[in-house]
């Protein structure tokens, strides 16, 4: 007998067990969790000590944990019926309801005695309870409010508290910077919840009658798994991004972040390039019938997200630059790059041409 062979087997179950974990609490979003609030905490204090950001991260977590899986459970009866979500742990039952409303709900008060560590006053415990009453309403009515966008900038605005939080918790005012995080963060929730999954989901969507921003501004699927985008999405989409870069080129052409001459330049250069592939790419994303489509769907999103904590790098402490890309190497982890690269979220065309019988069944039949 092979004495690895029990090892590889065992090693094999932990890692079928962290995949099953991540489409619980989406291990893969954690670090757009995580650079929130310490972007928001580092424009209050630079040099945050690591006592600080472990309970950063920690507040992070627990609004993540909440976020998520609460929607998941208020999505429950939309999810059902999706393609890509039928090995969920919640869909497939063998995570039950109330079990998913716990890993939600008991991160709520966690975060008072985080709050108390990090020395937070009243302005602090006042934008996390925000935060948390307007994640609420987008997981009750996000699919069901008339005007699907005033939901999804609720959503927004619930991440973007994060930032505002991590600055108040840690004692600071709120700055140029401050605003800057705490917008791009609402701003990009709003982009790729409206566009990027508005899109994805799109017939499922339609089928189960909820209502997104991208069926609000006419979205809708097209015989032979076409997909007819308006121009009202289009508008949409590109007011959105242009509006992100705009918030970010503005400060940093300022130079408020306070670089020397050099990485100043660095920095514009960087962030200008990567908003400009960021505006190519989304003209790949309005077109979601081409093939591929999932996989610059999914670049797009991770661009747009990480262009924010690139600009900051050089502001940010060793140790908190460090904790970010902790983070982001554990939110790598799940998405297994080999299977990443396969249409797990195919573009409709494709999906629908992997649902055609072959030539010879429909002979048969």
């Amino acid at each position: 007998m092979n004495p690895i062979a029990p090892v590889i087997r065992g090693c094999g179950r932990a890692w079928a067990r962290f995949l099953a974990l991540d489409r619980v609490i989406r291990v893969h979003f954690l670090f757009f969790s995580s650079f929130l609030p310490l972007l928001g905490g580092s424009t209050a204090r630079r040099d945050l000590d690591p006592a600080q950001i472990l309970a950063l991260l920690g507040v992070g977590l627990c609004f993540h944990l909440y976020s998520y899986v609460l929607n998941d459970v208020c999505d429950l009866p939309v999810d059902r019926t999706h393609p890509a979500r039928q090995n969920d742990p919640l869909v497939r039952g063998t995570l039950r309801t109330w079990q998913a409303l716990l890993i939600a709900l008991v991160p709520v008060p966690l975060t008072v005695p985080l709050t108390v560590w990090l020395g937070g006053g009243a302005r602090a415990y006042a934008m996390l309870g925000a935060g948390f009453a307007l994640m609420a309403v987008y997981n009750l009515w996000g699919k069901r409010c008339p005007i699907p966008p005033l939901t999804d900038a609720a959503q927004g605005l619930a991440w973007g508290s994060l930032a505002l939080y991590g600055c108040l918790a840690i004692g600071g005012d709120p700055n140029v910077l401050t605003w800057l995080v705490t917008l791009y963060g609402a701003g990009f929730l709003l982009h790729i919840n409206g566009i990027h999954g508005g899109l994805r989901d799109l017939e499922n969507d339609l089928a189960s009658g909820a209502r997104t921003t991208a069926i609000y501004l006419g979205a809708r699927p097209r015989p032979g798994g076409e997909v007819h985008v308006p121009s009202g999405v289009s508008v949409f989409a590109y007011s959105v991004l242009v509006g992100l870069a705009a918030m970010l080129l503005v400060p940093l052409l300022r130079n408020d972040f306070g670089y020397e001459p050099g990485v100043w330049t660095a920095m514009l250069a960087i962030a200008g390039s990567l908003l400009f592939v960021d505006l190519l790419l989304l003209a790949i994303v309005m077109r979601p019938n081409r093939p591929r489509w999932n996989v610059v769907f999914r670049v797009h999103c991770f661009s747009v997200a990480a262009v924010l904590p690139i600009t900051f790098a050089p502001f940010l402490s060793a140790e908190t630059l460090a904790a970010l890309l902790l983070v982001l190497v554990l939110s790598f982890l799940p998405l297994e790059w080999a299977r990443w690269l396969r249409p797990a979220y195919p573009s409709p065309t494709e999906r629908n041409a992997a649902q055609r019988p072959a030539p010879q069944e429909i002979a048969a039949e």
